[in-house]
């Protein structure tokens, strides 16, 4: 018996293992807690366009991502014109956009055929 106690301390893991195996599962959980705040960061910083598609001096496609914000050519139309800088939306809030630009009457869809219609009469459409 005297020996199966013996193999049996020779298995267990000494204190300085555990030590080090509870230090890396810490900082496993820091990067992981890390990532998930830089993930975050960038889905807050990213937008998606809600409004119509359009093509001439500016051509956007309804439901594009701007990763980092808008770029430049963009950021300038869209800060002069109020209703095409309220169908930039945080990407998070895509699925209820979505519901909104349907819904008649409410602030997106306003914005939305308001877009448009500048959009048109800028190509000549009545």
């Amino acid at each position: 018996m005297a020996q199966d106690s013996q193999k049996d301390k020779a298995k267990r893991p000494t204190k300085e293992y555990l030590a080090d195996q509870e230090a890396l599962a810490v900082k496993a959980r820091k990067d992981a807690d890390t990532k998930m705040e830089a993930r975050k960061k960038n889905a807050s910083a990213s937008l998606v366009y809600c409004g119509p598609n359009m093509a001439g001096k500016i051509t956007l496609r309804q439901f594009t991502v701007f990763s980092g914000g808008l770029p430049p050519r963009l950021k300038e139309v869209v800060e002069s014109d109020r209703d095409m800088k309220a169908l930039f939306l945080p990407v998070a809030d895509l699925a209820g956009a979505r519901l909104q630009l349907n819904k008649k009457g409410s602030p997106l869809n306003r914005a939305h055929s308001e877009t448009l219609r500048k959009y048109l009469a800028s190509r000549g459409a009545k």
